[in-house]
Protein backbone atom coordinates (compact mmCIF):
# COMPACT_ATOMS: atom_id res chain seq x y z
CA UNK A 1 0.00 0.00 0.00
CA UNK A 2 1.11 3.26 -0.77
CA UNK A 3 0.19 6.08 2.50
CA UNK A 4 -1.54 8.41 1.76
CA UNK A 5 -3.61 10.81 3.74
CA UNK A 6 -6.36 8.84 2.33
CA UNK A 7 -5.06 5.08 3.06
CA UNK A 8 -4.27 6.02 6.43
CA UNK A 9 -7.86 7.09 7.14
CA UNK A 10 -8.84 3.77 5.80
CA UNK A 11 -6.86 2.19 8.30
CA UNK A 12 -8.64 0.41 11.28
CA UNK A 13 -6.79 0.03 14.77
CA UNK A 14 -6.01 -3.82 16.24
CA UNK A 15 -7.48 -4.86 19.03
CA UNK A 16 -4.47 -4.97 21.21
CA UNK A 17 -0.58 -4.34 20.33
CA UNK A 18 0.62 -2.49 17.30
CA UNK A 19 1.27 -3.22 13.98
CA UNK A 20 3.22 -1.37 10.51
CA UNK A 21 1.74 -0.72 7.49
CA UNK A 22 4.77 -0.13 5.20
CA UNK A 23 5.06 1.73 2.30
CA UNK A 24 4.97 0.31 -1.48
CA UNK A 25 6.77 3.00 -3.18
CA UNK A 26 10.13 3.77 -0.25
CA UNK A 27 11.69 1.60 1.45
CA UNK A 28 11.64 0.96 5.10
CA UNK A 29 8.84 4.07 5.86
CA UNK A 30 6.44 2.95 7.67
CA UNK A 31 3.01 4.04 9.24
CA UNK A 32 3.08 2.62 13.03
CA UNK A 33 -0.49 1.86 14.24
CA UNK A 34 -1.34 0.89 17.77
CA UNK A 35 -4.43 -0.67 19.95
CA UNK A 36 -5.18 2.91 21.31
CA UNK A 37 -5.20 4.41 17.72
CA UNK A 38 -2.09 6.40 18.45
CA UNK A 39 -0.58 6.40 14.46
CA UNK A 40 3.00 7.64 13.79
CA UNK A 41 5.79 7.67 10.89
CA UNK A 42 8.98 5.63 11.52
CA UNK A 43 11.82 4.66 9.65
CA UNK A 44 13.21 1.19 9.91
CA UNK A 45 16.58 0.55 8.62
CA UNK A 46 19.65 -1.74 8.89
CA UNK A 47 23.21 -0.41 10.00
CA UNK A 48 26.38 -2.08 10.83
CA UNK A 49 23.97 -5.71 10.72
CA UNK A 50 21.85 -4.13 13.29
CA UNK A 51 18.22 -3.69 12.40
CA UNK A 52 16.98 0.18 13.73
CA UNK A 53 13.58 2.02 13.80
CA UNK A 54 13.67 6.00 14.10
CA UNK A 55 10.72 8.00 14.95
CA UNK A 56 9.38 10.61 12.50
CA UNK A 57 6.43 12.05 13.86
CA UNK A 58 2.91 11.55 14.87
CA UNK A 59 0.09 11.59 12.41
CA UNK A 60 -1.77 13.89 11.33
CA UNK A 61 0.26 16.26 13.18
CA UNK A 62 2.95 15.45 10.49
CA UNK A 63 1.72 14.92 6.39
CA UNK A 64 2.57 12.38 4.78
CA UNK A 65 4.27 13.91 2.56
CA UNK A 66 6.48 15.73 5.18
CA UNK A 67 7.08 12.15 6.60
CA UNK A 68 7.80 11.34 3.39
CA UNK A 69 10.79 13.87 2.51
CA UNK A 70 11.88 13.39 6.10
CA UNK A 71 12.57 10.29 5.78
CA UNK A 72 14.15 10.21 2.33
CA UNK A 73 16.71 12.73 4.27
CA UNK A 74 17.58 10.24 6.43
CA UNK A 75 17.69 7.61 4.34
CA UNK A 76 20.83 9.59 2.76
CA UNK A 77 22.02 10.08 6.60
CA UNK A 78 22.08 6.20 6.19
CA UNK A 79 23.32 5.60 2.96
CA UNK A 80 26.71 7.61 4.18
CA UNK A 81 27.32 5.89 7.28
CA UNK A 82 25.58 7.50 9.70
CA UNK A 83 23.02 6.68 12.33
CA UNK A 84 20.05 8.31 13.04
CA UNK A 85 19.26 6.96 16.27
CA UNK A 86 22.76 7.16 17.70
CA UNK A 87 22.62 10.85 16.56
CA UNK A 88 19.54 11.58 18.91
CA UNK A 89 21.62 9.86 21.68
CA UNK A 90 24.25 12.19 21.13
CA UNK A 91 21.69 14.90 21.05
CA UNK A 92 20.01 14.24 24.12
CA UNK A 93 23.51 14.20 25.89
CA UNK A 94 24.47 17.71 24.85
CA UNK A 95 22.76 19.70 27.66
CA UNK A 96 20.56 22.72 27.18
CA UNK A 97 22.27 26.08 28.15
CA UNK A 98 20.12 26.39 31.63
CA UNK A 99 21.77 22.77 32.26
CA UNK A 100 25.36 24.09 31.09
CA UNK A 101 25.02 27.07 33.14
CA UNK A 102 23.83 25.63 36.47
CA UNK A 103 26.98 23.55 37.09
CA UNK A 104 29.06 26.38 35.85
CA UNK A 105 27.18 28.50 38.56
CA UNK A 106 27.95 25.57 41.12
CA UNK A 107 31.29 24.45 40.75
CA UNK A 108 33.08 27.42 39.19
CA UNK A 109 31.66 31.17 39.78
CA UNK A 110 31.11 30.05 43.72
CA UNK A 111 35.02 29.60 44.05
CA UNK A 112 35.91 33.43 42.55
CA UNK A 113 35.61 36.90 43.53
CA UNK A 114 33.78 38.02 40.32
CA UNK A 115 31.61 34.99 40.67
CA UNK A 116 28.41 37.31 41.53
CA UNK A 117 28.51 39.14 38.41
CA UNK A 118 28.92 36.50 36.35
CA UNK A 119 25.52 35.05 37.99
CA UNK A 120 24.40 38.42 36.99
CA UNK A 121 24.71 38.36 33.77
CA UNK A 122 23.96 34.77 33.09
CA UNK A 123 20.84 34.89 34.98
CA UNK A 124 19.98 38.21 33.25
CA UNK A 125 21.10 38.68 30.11
CA UNK A 126 21.40 34.62 29.03
CA UNK A 127 19.10 32.46 30.32
CA UNK A 128 16.26 34.22 29.54
CA UNK A 129 16.73 34.25 25.66
CA UNK A 130 18.95 30.97 25.43
CA UNK A 131 18.20 28.98 28.58
CA UNK A 132 16.06 25.99 26.91
CA UNK A 133 17.88 26.17 23.69
CA UNK A 134 20.99 22.82 23.34
CA UNK A 135 24.28 24.42 23.60
CA UNK A 136 25.30 23.02 20.21
CA UNK A 137 22.58 25.16 18.98
CA UNK A 138 24.20 28.28 19.65
CA UNK A 139 25.80 30.05 16.47
CA UNK A 140 28.15 32.53 16.38
CA UNK A 141 25.25 34.95 14.44
CA UNK A 142 23.25 34.26 18.06
CA UNK A 143 26.25 35.65 19.79
CA UNK A 144 26.88 38.37 18.07
CA UNK A 145 22.95 39.49 18.15
CA UNK A 146 22.99 38.87 21.59
CA UNK A 147 25.98 40.96 22.55
CA UNK A 148 24.90 43.88 20.47
CA UNK A 149 21.85 44.11 21.72
CA UNK A 150 22.88 44.14 24.54
CA UNK A 151 25.77 46.90 23.65
CA UNK A 152 23.45 49.37 21.71
CA UNK A 153 22.03 50.73 25.14
CA UNK A 154 25.28 49.88 27.44
CA UNK A 155 28.81 49.27 25.06
CA UNK A 156 30.92 48.15 28.00
CA UNK A 157 28.69 45.80 29.22
CA UNK A 158 28.28 44.21 25.92
CA UNK A 159 31.97 43.56 26.05
CA UNK A 160 31.34 42.08 29.48
CA UNK A 161 28.64 39.80 28.40
CA UNK A 162 30.71 38.21 25.57
CA UNK A 163 33.54 37.79 27.97
CA UNK A 164 30.71 35.84 30.29
CA UNK A 165 29.77 34.23 27.40
CA UNK A 166 33.34 32.67 26.19
CA UNK A 167 34.07 32.14 29.60
CA UNK A 168 30.81 29.77 30.25
CA UNK A 169 31.61 27.70 27.00
CA UNK A 170 35.40 27.80 27.81
CA UNK A 171 34.75 26.40 31.29
CA UNK A 172 31.74 23.71 29.97
CA UNK A 173 34.30 22.44 27.06
CA UNK A 174 37.28 22.11 29.27
CA UNK A 175 34.97 20.65 32.25
CA UNK A 176 33.55 17.75 29.55
CA UNK A 177 30.30 19.16 30.53
CA UNK A 178 29.69 19.94 26.51
CA UNK A 179 31.65 17.40 25.06
CA UNK A 180 33.29 17.42 21.63
CA UNK A 181 31.49 20.69 21.40
CA UNK A 182 32.78 24.59 20.07
CA UNK A 183 32.84 27.79 21.17
CA UNK A 184 30.07 30.05 19.39
CA UNK A 185 31.92 33.21 20.89
CA UNK A 186 35.40 32.08 19.99
CA UNK A 187 36.99 35.02 17.63
CA UNK A 188 33.45 37.46 17.95
CA UNK A 189 34.86 40.81 18.37
CA UNK A 190 33.87 42.99 20.91
CA UNK A 191 30.77 45.00 20.29
CA UNK A 192 32.38 48.26 21.74
CA UNK A 193 35.96 49.86 21.45
CA UNK A 194 37.91 49.41 24.69
CA UNK A 195 38.11 52.26 26.80
CA UNK A 196 41.48 54.10 27.29
CA UNK A 197 43.11 53.15 30.54
CA UNK A 198 44.12 56.45 30.67
CA UNK A 199 40.69 58.36 30.84
CA UNK A 200 40.12 60.76 33.87
CA UNK A 201 37.89 64.20 34.13
CA UNK A 202 38.93 67.64 33.87
CA UNK A 203 37.48 70.15 36.20
CA UNK A 204 35.14 71.08 33.89
CA UNK A 205 34.26 67.81 33.75
CA UNK A 206 34.01 67.12 37.14
CA UNK A 207 31.72 69.99 38.06
CA UNK A 208 29.36 68.92 34.70
CA UNK A 209 29.66 65.09 35.86
CA UNK A 210 28.73 65.93 39.73
CA UNK A 211 25.87 68.81 38.47
CA UNK A 212 24.45 66.20 36.48
CA UNK A 213 24.72 63.36 38.60
CA UNK A 214 21.53 64.50 41.27
CA UNK A 215 18.97 64.16 37.83
CA UNK A 216 20.51 61.35 36.13
CA UNK A 217 18.27 58.10 35.84
CA UNK A 218 19.36 55.88 38.68
CA UNK A 219 19.14 55.18 42.09
CA UNK A 220 20.54 57.99 45.25
CA UNK A 221 22.66 55.26 46.30
CA UNK A 222 24.73 55.04 42.87
CA UNK A 223 24.79 58.72 42.75
CA UNK A 224 26.31 58.56 46.41
CA UNK A 225 28.81 55.37 45.31
CA UNK A 226 30.15 57.08 41.97
CA UNK A 227 30.99 60.62 44.96
CA UNK A 228 32.96 57.87 47.08
CA UNK A 229 35.05 56.38 44.41
CA UNK A 230 35.58 60.13 43.59
CA UNK A 231 36.12 60.98 46.99
CA UNK A 232 38.08 58.51 48.34
CA UNK A 233 39.92 56.95 45.52
CA UNK A 234 39.02 54.17 46.24
CA UNK A 235 38.19 50.92 43.71
CA UNK A 236 34.38 50.27 42.64
CA UNK A 237 34.02 46.95 44.08
CA UNK A 238 35.73 48.16 47.56
CA UNK A 239 33.36 50.84 47.99
CA UNK A 240 30.19 48.85 47.12
CA UNK A 241 30.91 46.13 49.08
CA UNK A 242 31.92 47.87 52.44
CA UNK A 243 29.96 47.57 55.62
CA UNK A 244 29.11 50.03 58.41
CA UNK A 245 31.21 47.82 60.55
CA UNK A 246 34.10 48.71 58.40
CA UNK A 247 33.24 52.35 59.34
CA UNK A 248 34.41 54.68 62.18
CA UNK A 249 32.60 57.68 61.77
CA UNK A 250 33.86 59.04 65.22
CA UNK A 251 37.55 58.92 64.13
CA UNK A 252 36.76 58.96 60.12
CA UNK A 253 38.61 56.07 59.20
CA UNK A 254 37.32 53.06 56.82
CA UNK A 255 39.14 49.87 57.48
CA UNK A 256 39.36 47.83 54.28
CA UNK A 257 39.49 44.40 55.05
CA UNK A 258 42.48 42.18 53.47
CA UNK A 259 39.75 39.81 51.90
CA UNK A 260 38.05 42.46 50.00
CA UNK A 261 41.03 43.98 48.90
CA UNK A 262 42.10 43.70 45.05
CA UNK A 263 45.90 42.79 46.85
CA UNK A 264 44.65 41.22 49.86
CA UNK A 265 46.08 44.05 52.02
CA UNK A 266 44.23 45.51 54.89
CA UNK A 267 43.56 49.03 53.73
CA UNK A 268 43.03 51.71 56.23
CA UNK A 269 41.06 54.89 54.20
CA UNK A 270 40.93 58.20 56.18
CA UNK A 271 37.48 59.82 55.60
CA UNK A 272 37.33 63.56 54.62
CA UNK A 273 34.85 65.80 55.44
CA UNK A 274 33.23 65.63 51.86
CA UNK A 275 33.16 61.76 52.43
CA UNK A 276 31.82 61.71 55.50
CA UNK A 277 29.21 64.47 54.36
CA UNK A 278 28.08 62.06 51.69
CA UNK A 279 28.36 59.10 53.99
CA UNK A 280 25.66 60.74 56.46
CA UNK A 281 23.08 60.62 53.23
CA UNK A 282 23.05 56.73 53.46
CA UNK A 283 21.22 54.63 55.77
CA UNK A 284 22.06 52.46 58.00
CA UNK A 285 22.07 48.50 57.74
CA UNK A 286 24.65 46.10 56.81
CA UNK A 287 26.15 47.88 53.65
CA UNK A 288 26.95 50.81 52.84
CA UNK A 289 25.55 50.73 49.50
CA UNK A 290 22.96 47.93 49.48
CA UNK A 291 21.14 46.13 46.51
CA UNK A 292 18.08 47.56 45.25
CA UNK A 293 17.31 43.75 44.98
CA UNK A 294 17.87 41.26 47.39
CA UNK A 295 20.03 41.35 50.49
CA UNK A 296 23.17 42.07 48.95
CA UNK A 297 24.86 44.91 48.32
CA UNK A 298 25.35 46.65 44.79
CA UNK A 299 27.76 44.68 42.53
CA UNK A 300 30.12 46.46 40.00
CA UNK A 301 28.09 45.35 36.65
CA UNK A 302 25.02 47.13 38.45
CA UNK A 303 27.18 50.31 38.81
CA UNK A 304 28.84 50.38 35.62
CA UNK A 305 25.10 49.87 33.53
CA UNK A 306 24.08 52.28 35.89
CA UNK A 307 26.64 54.55 34.44
CA UNK A 308 26.41 53.67 30.75
CA UNK A 309 22.74 54.39 30.36
CA UNK A 310 23.07 58.14 31.06
CA UNK A 311 26.70 58.80 29.25
CA UNK A 312 23.72 61.31 27.43
CA UNK A 313 22.58 62.66 29.93
CA UNK A 314 25.84 63.62 31.41
CA UNK A 315 27.31 65.02 27.75
CA UNK A 316 30.90 63.42 28.42
CA UNK A 317 33.04 61.53 26.51
CA UNK A 318 32.90 58.29 27.81
CA UNK A 319 33.78 57.13 30.85
CA UNK A 320 33.70 54.65 33.82
CA UNK A 321 33.22 54.50 37.52
CA UNK A 322 36.96 53.61 37.65
CA UNK A 323 38.09 56.75 35.74
CA UNK A 324 36.47 58.50 38.69
CA UNK A 325 39.17 56.79 40.75
CA UNK A 326 42.53 57.73 38.18
CA UNK A 327 40.40 61.05 38.70
CA UNK A 328 41.00 61.31 42.25
CA UNK A 329 44.25 60.36 41.46
CA UNK A 330 45.50 62.81 38.98
CA UNK A 331 43.86 65.77 40.36
CA UNK A 332 45.62 64.89 43.45
CA UNK A 333 48.91 65.13 42.54
CA UNK A 334 48.46 68.01 40.18
CA UNK A 335 47.49 69.91 43.67
CA UNK A 336 51.08 68.86 44.89
CA UNK A 337 50.29 65.42 46.97
CA UNK A 338 53.42 63.13 46.45
CA UNK A 339 52.71 60.28 44.21
CA UNK A 340 54.17 57.68 46.90
CA UNK A 341 51.34 59.12 49.19
CA UNK A 342 48.87 58.55 46.18
CA UNK A 343 49.58 55.15 45.64
CA UNK A 344 49.33 54.79 49.05
CA UNK A 345 46.03 55.54 48.91
CA UNK A 346 45.33 53.77 46.03
CA UNK A 347 46.95 50.89 47.94
CA UNK A 348 49.15 49.77 45.16
CA UNK A 349 51.64 47.61 46.12
CA UNK A 350 55.47 48.01 46.37
CA UNK A 351 58.03 45.81 44.69
CA UNK A 352 61.65 44.39 46.05
CA UNK A 353 63.22 46.05 49.14
CA UNK A 354 61.14 48.83 50.03
CA UNK A 355 58.31 46.82 50.85
CA UNK A 356 60.09 44.31 52.95
CA UNK A 357 61.78 47.14 55.15
CA UNK A 358 58.96 49.95 55.04
CA UNK A 359 56.22 49.48 57.96
CA UNK A 360 55.20 53.14 58.12
CA UNK A 361 50.83 52.82 57.97
CA UNK A 362 51.61 57.02 55.89
CA UNK A 363 47.53 57.29 57.91
CA UNK A 364 48.82 61.07 58.87
CA UNK A 365 50.14 61.76 54.99
CA UNK A 366 46.85 59.78 53.84
CA UNK A 367 44.79 61.52 56.08
CA UNK A 368 46.08 64.61 54.67
CA UNK A 369 46.27 63.97 51.21
CA UNK A 370 42.07 63.06 50.76
CA UNK A 371 41.72 66.51 52.90
CA UNK A 372 43.13 68.30 50.95
CA UNK A 373 41.88 66.25 47.16
CA UNK A 374 38.67 67.55 49.40
CA UNK A 375 39.44 71.39 49.63
CA UNK A 376 40.26 71.10 45.77
CA UNK A 377 36.93 69.09 44.99
CA UNK A 378 35.12 71.89 46.61
CA UNK A 379 36.56 74.39 44.76
CA UNK A 380 35.90 72.63 41.73
CA UNK A 381 32.52 72.04 42.60
CA UNK A 382 32.53 75.48 44.19
CA UNK A 383 30.53 73.90 47.33
CA UNK A 384 31.68 75.22 50.79
CA UNK A 385 32.04 73.00 53.72
CA UNK A 386 29.45 72.08 55.71
CA UNK A 387 29.66 72.87 59.59
CA UNK A 388 30.61 70.47 62.25
CA UNK A 389 29.86 67.26 59.59
CA UNK A 390 31.74 65.04 62.23
CA UNK A 391 29.51 65.62 65.11
CA UNK A 392 26.03 65.95 63.25
CA UNK A 393 27.09 62.12 62.06
CA UNK A 394 28.14 60.70 64.81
Amino acid sequence: MRLNEQSIKALKAPEKGCYLMRDEDQRGFALRVTANDARAFVLAYCIDGRERRVNIGRWPDWSTTAARERAKELRRMIDKGEDPLEQKRIRRAVPTIAEMAAEYIERHTTKIKSGKILREYINRDVLPKWGDRKASDITKRDVIELVERKAADTPIAGNMLLGVINGLFNWAIEAEVFKDGRNPAYKVKRPAAKLSRDRWLTEEEIRQFWTKLDTAAMAPESRTALKLILITAQRSGEVLSAEWSELDLETAWWRIPAEKAKNKLQHSVPLSSLGLEEIATLKPGRWLIPSSIGSGHMTVAGLSNAVSVNQKHFGLPRFTPHDLRRTAATQMTKAGVPQAIVGKLLNHVEKGVTRVYDRHGYDPEKKAALEKWARELRRILGTPAKAKVVELIG
